[in-house]
């Protein structure tokens, strides 16, 4: 809503409920009364939570999902998904395993 018009910015949905709370704050009369700084810190990008995002912002005027979008981030959807099945049993050194293997695989 007014947000997005004033400002532009597109946060994530972890940082929205912690910003939502800060303005919560901001406005009650404790801290009116007594006012102490607040910080919000953004937790994610809003890419971490596309579907969200983008079904929270779909009535939005002039809102395009590909606007918010890192240009890396441009077109992952459309590329092929790798799954890696991990033995249950593999543990962490399992996991380091195949991660050195992958990494040295894209060398």
């Amino acid at each position: 809503g007014k947000t997005i018009e004033k400002k532009g910015y597109v946060l994530d949905p972890h940082s929205a409920i912690g910003v939502a709370a800060s303005l919560r704050e901001l406005h009650s009369q404790e801290h009116i009364s007594r006012p102490t700084p607040i910080v919000s810190l953004a937790t994610a990008h809003p890419a971490k939570f596309a579907g969200a995002v983008e079904l929270a912002l779909s009535e939005e005027r002039d809102f395009d999902f590909a606007s918010v979008l890192p240009e890396q981030f441009v077109g992952l959807e459309k590329l092929q998904k790798k799954v890696i099945k991990v033995e249950r049993d593999a543990g962490l050194a399992g996991i380091r395993d195949i991660i050195t293997e992958e990494v040295e695989r894209e060398k």
